[in-house]
């Protein structure tokens, strides 16, 4: 049966439609954007994104939109769909979308149409626990109108069967720990999302990162063309590496450089253009997208010496961009002024009658729903996102459970008279309550970035329905969790045993946590990024909690008129006077006692004592003012959030930022298909080859002279032959996946369960799966050995087992020989460098200095200061770095440092430096322009001629890259070899080899041989439609090879075969390992492995992982560990110093909390109970805000630099134990300044004694040095953000709730009081508080005096005593003794000792998972 195509679907929603959808014409009309270029971490300056861009796209026509990184295309397409740019304005020009044959009063009216346009953004961003299927469902859903004639857009299944995501539609997209579908697969849902509604405009931002160039194809052909031809509709996309056979699928062609168009008209004029009439001239066999990406990004290397120059003299070829921008524009001027070809001005037609009513009631709303049905909708995706939130919502429930049992525990027994612990823990429930609200951060903030996408981008949704629905859901959540913590706990600590004042608690805390988790919410949406959110939310905690009126009571505060509005303001200070009157009013407290500092015989009830004594009213009515203000406060908040939500936009990046033409290196354009042929005949030799002349190998210059190619000198590398056999990887399977996996392998794996070490080639461990099948190969200095094949073929999991990442995750087997030397797999590691496909390193640290110190510490004993140099210059030249050397790396989500190429040869470089037996790269060039993937590949071929041995894995290479590469060995989906060896010159060999397969085709002229290699071996998609099963070969061939085990499998079902038999059916890979068995290149491979004495079948014999043999390079060992410690030391020292956000941000923090709690209790009266209380929480609050705040931003700190240190500890370039010494000693002087900063300005404003500060300013400098290495510790070990928030709460919440404040030491059960001697602020305050109310010896005391020789009056167990020093009080009352702060210190240093071994532990335990 004939399966429906893309076309079928577009021209049934035509016949139902036709006359409802306009052909949209897209005009660029001298459109200007200005934005915004970091000038580092925090600094930025204007600069233009686009300048009079004169462009357009035409209905029923494909463009493709061509430029160098930084050239605008994002915000081109962005403008295209109607869509603001985040961080840009419009400066000039103007945007238009009409509609083709339509009147000027209609086409008025449709530029308000957003809808007619869609776009799929460069990033994919999606809820990671919802699946594929549903995701698409609800893009559909909400995109769609419901109008007569059924659906106007494909529908979810429609789309994912055509852009290949059928067989995804019941998986996950996956989170950072839920494991989900590939990056292929996720971008793919992002161009679904944009393709399933009715927009007539589809904009398409690198639509093919992560897609092979079948499948690539395949979308253009089988689905953007339909689209096109069948609707009339308009499609731009802009692409990174087009290959020349998908080039030529598209009408149009946009090229832009530095913000200025080049060229907008046919494909196929404008290699012409620029050729013929404007005087350039491309190299010989350079494709056409290659000649104009070179023309976007260097069209000034036109104008270097040896570069052909057609037909005009130099002088008069424009080469720079405002040049070529202006020949574009005079040409059109000059040849067009009838109109008649005017690339800008002409139309497609007219498509007759439109039906306007029927367009206006699909397109001209904003949201294709109504409000209710779009708040229903988002309302039952959050609930299925968060249900599936196992994670988030035991860190939520688990944490409320466990406070609570701990908080119940800890209190229980409490007296009615014990009015001080029952106050305190009220505070301290409505305080950890209202903190949980701070795991809302960085969950609001991802979301923020998805939905902003989609409602806005997309027009699901109103942002402002959003926010409301996730305030809605989260309520049973919230509610909850407070039950958890509040049931048990108000029981066990026995507080008043009316029903119905639990209720009141419970409601009181319900509605306070609401206003709480709101504010977070809010906070996280009006910021930009999780260090803003973050910093923002220290000033609102402090408010909220210093004046709560419990730390401070209101008489007390501080701040005069504007204390006590904030006072009034705080959420948190009317549920404490709620909930403190709806206790201490309860009959449990009717016995009266005498009143402290009235005239003797006063008496008044119990419980109004307890409570002007904190300065709370004690009428029964403040209860309902609460919940009045409460339930107010709450709306307010959920409001403003929706508000600011709707309002504030953070969008995605914009895409690579522009970098200044002065500091760009020279690049040139590569030749395709110059493969030497000699090669092959001098592989055995080691030989260093000459430089392609086709690659242009340009020389770099530098201050000490012209540098050139080490294969220019004859100087050749440590380059080792690297030789492998019968190669077989079987990887540890986990949870469900193992035990499905064993129960069928029960009867098979018996003999290897026995003796795991000896396993045949089909027999697989129990709980592993086979991920390679006996790959054999060789790789040689001088020559760059290509990994290829399908997704799923194991190119990256082949080149983790060759370099010996592999041998902690399951069984390999095999022989594995550098150099004539058998090693064994740990062994490998330091002997290989390894570029991983993500560039991770140090934002703040400069090309140079991160080449250097991989240098130092990778060289080992042998490292001098001359070879460490000359290895550092070498690479910079290589590379083609020196114009870059002293520029930061940078950090790319931030939007500043070096561009995606530049970050791509930095790490090259890190890796060539160590002088590496053989360079590994696992795809090297994937998300890369043309441009900066011929760069890469050029510095590639240049490392390879420098007698280095390079292999690397390379996913959709276009024509550029290709030529740079020597052997090829092609994978199949699961681990089959389907080749190995020379490609030959112009891969001629390898061809040959393909084309000799039955059921292959002839290479196509013009075709790249790595696009023609994917599509012979099947690589998901055919370049032809899926027709029941077989793909239709091209030029009328029989179905390829790649098919037929498939179609097989499904004769035999069909001829009644037993299942069985159709399942026995050898798969498609396996039959192309068998063509490749029996062919002369596999003969030749075993001749070569038999002449280097390595035996055949060695897939039996497990890869050993260790062994005695190794070699001088090999055994060279690190520098010492003082070596070590000093370098990483010195590096964090400049990290920390050049990081604004580490440093500077902190700082500022640190004073601002000093001046917000200085002012509170700033001259504070401590002359009764209250006053000296008041001064005692400030002491305490001190000591909570400096641990918190130095352990929140000190894990975000952490969260940057931990990408880098796992890099570098698979590489083990440095002792873990070093770097933990290193990080902590860096850290020391700012700690030190937070420090002082904050003890100067707080002890000062609350008046403490001179002579106190010195010692204060010793526990605020231990405290805070033990809460970042609690920081570090928990940033190293948990894998998430949101994880380390949990945890790091949770912590503070314990250490803060055993600090002996909340509950004295003596009132702490034995159970528990553990936890009270490892909790570093129990010490801080028992060292500080004493110190503070110490009385100078010799000073006399004075009855009810300020300071602190004076006496107060004081109510303990119900008793008043009168004339009570301050620090016999405080010491009565919390077990603390003065004489006891030496002893506080000491204990603080053992633990901030004792945090650096775990933290030392947690960077250990990293690396053995980096291993």
């Amino acid at each position: 049966m004939k399966h429906a195509t893309a076309g079928d679907a577009l021209r049934r929603i035509r016949e139902a439609h036709g006359q409802a959808f306009p052909r949209v014409q897209v005009v660029w009309d001298g459109v200007s954007v200005t934005g915004s270029k970091p000038q580092g971490a925090c600094a930025s300056k204007p600069a233009p994104v686009l300048e009079n861009v004169q462009a357009k796209a035409d209905p029923g026509r494909l463009t493709m939109v061509i430029g160098n990184p930084g050239s605008g295309k994002s915000t081109l397409l962005r403008l295209g769909s109607l869509l603001p740019v985040p961080g840009a304005r419009v400066t000039g020009g103007a945007t238009r979308l009409s509609v083709v044959g339509a009147d000027a009063e209609f086409n008025a009216e449709v530029a308000h149409w957003p809808r007619l346009a869609s776009m799929a953004t460069q990033f994919d961003n999606h809820f990671g626990l919802l699946t594929v299927g549903e995701t698409l469902a609800f893009a559909a859903a909400n995109q769609q109108p419901a109008v007569p004639g059924g659906p106007t857009g494909l529908s979810a299944e429609e789309v994912a069967k055509h852009i290949g995501l059928d067989n995804v539609m019941n998986t996950r997209l996956g989170t950072e720990t839920v494991r989900g579908v590939s990056g292929g697969e996720a971008r793919r849902v992002s161009v679904g999302e944009a393709m399933v509604g009715p927009a007539r405009v589809w904009m398409l931002d690198s639509f093919s990162d992560g897609l092979d160039a079948a499948r690539t194809k395949a979308i253009t052909s089988g689905l953007l063309r339909p689209f096109a031809e069948e609707l009339g509709g308009t499609v731009v996309a802009a692409l990174q590496q087009p290959a020349q056979e998908l080039f030529e699928l598209f009408d149009d062609v946009i090229l832009l450089r530095d913000g200025r168009c080049l060229y907008c008209g046919p494909v196929a004029d404008a290699p012409a253009f620029f050729e013929g009439k404007l005087g350039l001239k491309r190299e010989d066999d350079v494709s056409d997208p290659e000649f104009l990406a070179a023309v976007c990004s260097e069209p000034e290397s036109f104008g270097r010496p040896g570069r052909r120059v057609a037909s005009a003299p130099l002088s008069d070829v424009p080469l720079t961009a405002p040049s070529l921008a202006a020949a574009y524009v005079a040409h059109v001027v000059r040849e067009d002024d009838s109109a008649a070809d005017a690339p800008l001005l002409s139309s497609n037609g007219s498509t007759g009658p439109l039906d306007k009513e029927q367009a206006r009631a699909i397109f001209a709303a904003s949201y294709a729903r109504n409000g209710f049905a779009q708040t229903a909708s988002v309302s039952y995706r959050e609930v299925v996102n968060t249900v599936r939130d196992i994670q988030f919502l035991q860190s939520h429930f688990v944490r409320a459970l466990v406070l609570s049992v701990v908080v119940g525990s800890l209190f229980s027994g409490l007296g009615v008279d014990d009015f001080v612990q029952r106050i305190s823990l009220i505070f301290f429930a409505c305080l950890q309550l209202a903190m949980g609200g701070a795991a809302e951060l960085p969950v609001a903030l991802n979301n923020k970035i998805i939905v902003d996408r989609q409602s806005r981008v997309n027009h699901m949704y109103r942002p402002f329905l959003y926010a409301l629905s996730v305030s809605l859901v989260y309520l049973p959540i919230v509610a909850l969790e407070t039950i958890l913590f509040c049931a048990p706990m108000y029981y066990m600590v026995g507080f008043a045993e009316a029903g119905e004042r639990f209720a009141v608690f419970l409601c009181i805390t319900l509605i306070m946590v609401i206003c709480m988790t709101a504010t977070f919410r809010w906070i996280a949406w009006a910021s930009g990024s999780l260090e803003v959110a973050l910093a923002a939310t220290v000033p609102f905690i402090a408010l909220f909690t210093l004046f709560s009126g419990f730390l401070a009571t209101r008489s007390n505060l501080g701040w005069g008129d504007l204390g006590q509005g904030i006072y009034w303001f705080t959420p948190i200070s009317w549920a404490i006077r709620a909930l403190a009157i709806n206790e201490f009013n309860a009959p449990e407290y009717d016995a009266v006692i005498p009143v402290p500092r009235a005239p003797p015989g006063t008496m008044m009830r119990k419980g109004t004592v307890y409570l002007q004594t904190y300065d709370v009213e004690p009428e029964d009515e403040w209860i309902a003012y609460g919940y009045i203000y409460l339930g107010a406060f709450a709306a307010l908040t959920m409001l403003l959030g929706s508000v600011t939500f709707a309002f504030r936009i953070i969008g995605e990046p914009r895409g690579t930022q522009r970098h200044s033409s002065a500091t760009a290196p020279v690049r040139t354009v590569a030749s395709r298909g110059s493969t030497p042929g000699s090669r092959a005949g001098d592989a055995d030799t080691g030989s260093v080859h000459p430089a392609r002349a086709s690659l242009d190998v340009p020389t770099i210059g530098h201050a000490s002279g012209a540098a050139t190619p080490a294969a220019a000198t004859g100087k050749v590398s440590h380059g080792k032959k690297l030789a492998f056999r019968d190669l077989v990887f079987d990887v540890r399977l986990v949870g469900a996946a193992a035990k499905k996996a064993a129960a069928k392998q029960a009867k098979s794996d018996k003999k290897a369960e026995a003796d795991p070490s000896v396993l045949d080639a089909g027999a697989v461990a129990r709980g592993h799966k086979r991920l390679l099948h006996r790959i054999s190969g060789v790789a040689r200095p001088g020559r760059i050995l290509a990994l290829c094949g399908e997704s799923g073929a194991g190119k990256t999991t082949l080149l983790n087992t060759l370099a010996g990442r592999t041998v902690t995750q399951g069984h390999v087997m095999g022989s594995i020989i550098l150099g004539g030397t058998a090693i064994a797999a740990t062994q490998l590691r330091p002997r290989v460098g390894y570029c991983e496909q993500f560039d991770r390193h140090l934002a703040t640290a400069t090309v140079r200095e991160a080449l250097e110190f991989s240098a130092w510490m990778r060289r080992g004993h042998a490292a001098t200061h001359a070879n460490v140099m000359a290895a550092v210059d070498e690479a910079l030249d290589l590379l083609e770095l020196r114009p870059v050397e002293h520029r930061a790396i940078g950090d790319e989500k931030a939007g500043w440092g070096l561009s995606r190429g530049e970050r791509k040869r930095v790490t090259i470089g890190v890796e060539l430096v160590a002088d590496p037996s053989v360079l590994f790269l696992d795809e090297p060039t994937t998300a890369l322009s043309s441009t900066q993937a011929r760069d890469v590949a050029r510095v590639i071929r240049r490392v390879a001629d420098s007698g280095r041995t390079v292999v690397c894995t390379l996913h959709q290479p276009s024509a550029g890259v290709w030529s740079a590469m020597d052997d090829l060995l092609l994978l199949a989906r699961g681990g089959y070899t389907v080749y190995y060896g020379p490609l030959g010159p112009v891969s001629r060999t390898m061809v040959d080899y393909l084309e000799s397969l039955p059921g292959s085709h002839p290479l196509p002229d013009g075709m790249n041989p790595a696009d023609y290699m994917l599509d012979v071996i099947g690589s998901q998609v055919a370049n032809t439609e899926l027709r029941g099963g077989v793909r239709t070969a091209p030029a009328g061939g029989e179905p390829a090879l790649a098919s037929r085990a498939s179609t097989d499998a499904a004769g035999a079902h069909a001829e009644g075969k037993p299942a069985a038999a159709a399942a026995a059916a050898p798969t498609r890979a396996q039959l192309l390992r068998g063509k490749f068995i029996e062919s002369a290149a596999k003969a030749t491979l075993d001749e070569t492995l038999d002449g280097m004495g390595i035996e055949r079948d060695s897939h039996s014999r497990r890869l050993a992982k260790t062994s005695v043999a190794a070699d001088a390079h090999g055994d060279a060992s690190r520098p010492n560990f003082c070596v070590q410690f000093a370098m990483l030391t010195k590096r964090a020292s400049v990290d920390f110093f050049r990081d604004t956000d580490f440093g500077l941000k902190r700082c500022v923090l640190f004073v601002l909390l000093a001046l917000i709690s200085g002012g509170v209790f700033f001259q504070i009266e401590d002359v009764d109970q209250a006053g000296v209380a008041s001064l005692v929480g400030g002491v305490v609050m001190g000591v909570i805000f400096v641990s918190a705040i130095t352990a929140n931003t000190t894990s975000v700190a952490i969260g940057k630099r931990r990408p880098s240190f796992t890099r570098e500890q698979a590489a083990h370039t440095f002792d873990p134990t070093a770097y933990g010494l290193a990080l902590t000693v860096a850290n020391l002087p700012w700690i030190f300044v937070f420090s002082v900063l904050f003890t100067a300005v707080y002890a000062l404003m609350v008046g403490y004694e001179f002579s106190v500060m010195p010692f204060m300013l010793l526990v605020v400098f231990i405290l805070a040095n033990s809460f970042s290495l609690i920081a570090m510790v928990l940033g190293f070990l948990a894998e998430t953000p949101q994880l380390v928030t949990s945890l790091l709460s949770v912590a503070l919440a314990v250490a803060s709730m055993f600090s002996g404040f909340f509950l004295p030491r003596a009132d702490i059960p034995d159970g528990w009081i553990w936890l009270h001697y490892i909790s570093p602020q129990s010490y801080a305050l028992e060292a500080a508080i004493p110190a503070a109310f110490v009385c100078p010896e010799g000073e006399p005391l004075v009855s009810y005096a300020r300071g602190p020789c004076g006496t107060i009056d004081a109510l303990d167990g119900g008793v008043l005593k009168k004339d009570v020093p301050k620090l016999d009080f405080i010491e009565g009352l919390y077990g603390l003794e003065a004489q006891n702060s030496g002893r506080a210190i000491g204990i603080m240093v053992a633990e901030s000792a004792a945090l650096l071994l775990l933290f030392i532990f947690a960077l250990w335990r990293l690396r053995s998972k980096a291993a």
